[in-house]
């Protein structure tokens, strides 16, 4: 590539480009890295919603005859006495705490690189590793892809999580050993999970993860919408022109 000026990712991020190997050449590499973040954080907020009412649930139990409380096979908490967990502090996981603080729940964090002056002044309890996932009731991943977040969640962590603890995953896929959480799930470790990113990307839809019950998988949509949509043309194409008249973007991650 001895010609390229820059390579602007449509999208946040950026984990497909060797950014050190760029760098080298200097060749500058951009994303769009909170565009999202409303959006992104909706999807959380929306399956926590989905996993506590269990709304799909009760067209079963009513061809059944069911009606009343004798239709809900599992216990309800309320949500604002719930615990939510988010893994990766950054742009999209304060989103997604503000808006679970704004239901009333209890949120707790692990992020290695935001102190806990910094995650108390946002109403996030900062908790180690193995305290969060015992005491979570849901977990929201978002941190970034990287050699230290792939595989991050393994088959013992999910030993430590309470039984009724739902997964939520819009980060990447990698995070999550695959196979592990399959194996979670059907042992009945955790309730269940919710995949806007599986670890092969795009699938064949052969895959484990399309057929394991409690394993709900959306096609990597969560952080669309019309709002989302513009901003991100917008600045993808601002950061390509700086880059082309030598200009240094505004996103710029190398």
């Amino acid at each position: 590539m001895t010609n390229c000026k820059g390579i602007a990712v449509y999208g946040g991020g950026y984990d497909r480009v060797d950014i050190a190997a760029a760098r080298k050449k200097g060749i500058g590499v951009t994303n769009v890295s909170d565009y999202c973040n409303q959006d992104v954080a909706d999807y959380v907020i929306a399956s926590i919603y989905h996993f506590n009412k269990q709304i799909l649930s009760y067209e079963k139990a009513m061809k059944e005859g069911q009606w009343g409380a004798q239709a809900v096979k599992c216990k309800i908490r309320r949500i604002n006495s719930s615990t939510l967990l988010i893994i990766g502090l950054g742009r999209i996981g304060k989103t997604v705490a503000v808006k679970g603080l704004s239901l009333g729940m209890k949120i707790i964090a692990f992020d290695p690189y935001v102190d806990e002056g910094t995650m108390n002044s946002l109403g996030v309890d900062k908790v180690s590793w193995d305290d969060g996932l015992e005491q979570a009731d849901f977990i929201s991943l978002n941190p970034i892809l990287s050699s230290e977040t792939e595989g991050l969640l393994k088959y013992e962590d999910f030993t430590k999580m309470k039984r009724t603890v739902y997964l939520i995953n819009t980060a990447r896929g990698k995070i999550v050993v695959e196979k592990d959480l399959i194996r979670a799930v059907q042992e009945g470790l955790i309730a269940g999970a919710a995949l806007d990113v599986i670890s092969v990307e795009p699938p064949t839809f052969h895959e484990d993860v399309f057929h394991c019950k409690n394993i709900i998988v959306t096609p990597h949509i969560s952080y669309i919408s019309e709002e989302s949509y513009t901003e991100l043309k917008t600045r993808t194409l601002k950061n390509a022109m700086a880059m082309l008249e030598g200009r240094i973007p505004c996103d710029l991650v190398n």
